[in-house]
């Protein structure tokens, strides 16, 4: 019923774009991102979850994808930061003078009692690597963060043809992010953070675009129709957005 659901709204007229909710934890296990289990996205296969069980593979999620892109639709991923209460309401948190946050191991990545570093940044979360991540991963990016492609098949053909290694579908491109900061970090150290996370993916899409030639189609460009966008906000829908459930995730639409 999810992708029918998502299938659905693809298919109306009055929708030029929606936004998933597919992404879970910027730092989740082994310190990759992890997903919901939104529809279309199956369990990690043994080596992915050896490597990056987090990063779901969700290639019937991405073949929807493609079909509501061919179909004059921008799907934009939802990049959500956490709120306050994440961090006991520590404001300051991340700044260089604030007191460390003591949940997570030394090692800044792996967990501490099963506790993730929240979708926040501090001087071993930094924006930029975050952005390359999410390009590389989801964007048009192949090459900025190879390592962070994990998703395969147990045992790879010899051709390497059938290597997954986009969560999506290694053809699969959203056109864009959607990133969305909770109001009380107006002022703050992460609001500083999460802007330069948006000036990052902004540079990354711009330098994406000018490589495929600027024309759809061109060399590296992987399928998004167009430029790829990055918008911010404060934790809310923008006026001309609806909340649509799929799966029990609300999907936002416009």
């Amino acid at each position: 019923m999810g992708l029918l659901a998502l299938r659905s709204i693809c298919r109306d007229p009055t929708v030029r774009q929606l936004t998933l909710p597919v992404l879970n934890q910027f730092f989740g296990p082994s310190a990759y991102p992890s997903l919901f289990a939104f529809p279309g996205c199956t369990t990690s296969n043994n080596r992915q979850a050896t490597q990056a069980p987090g990063l779901l593979n969700c290639t019937a999620l991405g073949a929807e994808v493609q079909t509501c892109q061919a179909s004059g639709r921008r799907v934009l991923l939802s990049v959500k930061g956490s709120g306050a209460s994440t961090v006991s309401g520590a404001l300051d948190f991340g700044a260089p003078n604030a007191t460390a946050w003591t949940g997570y191991s030394a090692n800044g990545s792996a967990p501490a009692d099963g506790v993730f570093f929240p979708n926040l940044f501090d001087s071993r979360h930094v924006p930029s690597a975050f952005a390359l991540t999410l390009f590389s991963l989801f964007g048009e990016g192949r090459t900025e963060r190879a390592d962070l492609r994990p998703l395969g098949p147990d045992t790879p053909a010899s051709d390497g043809i059938d290597w997954i290694t986009r969560p999506l579908g290694e053809e699969v491109v959203v056109d864009g992010f959607d990133v969305q900061v909770p109001a009380e970090w107006k002022g703050t150290y992460q609001e500083s953070q999460f802007n330069a996370l948006v000036t990052r993916l902004g540079e990354l899409n711009d330098e994406a675009w000018t490589e495929s030639g600027a024309t759809k189609g061109g060399v590296n460009d992987l399928g998004a129709d167009g430029k790829g966008v990055v918008f911010q906000g404060w934790l809310r829908k923008r006026s001309v957005q609806r909340v649509v459930v799929v799966g029990g995730f609300d999907v936002l639409v416009e």
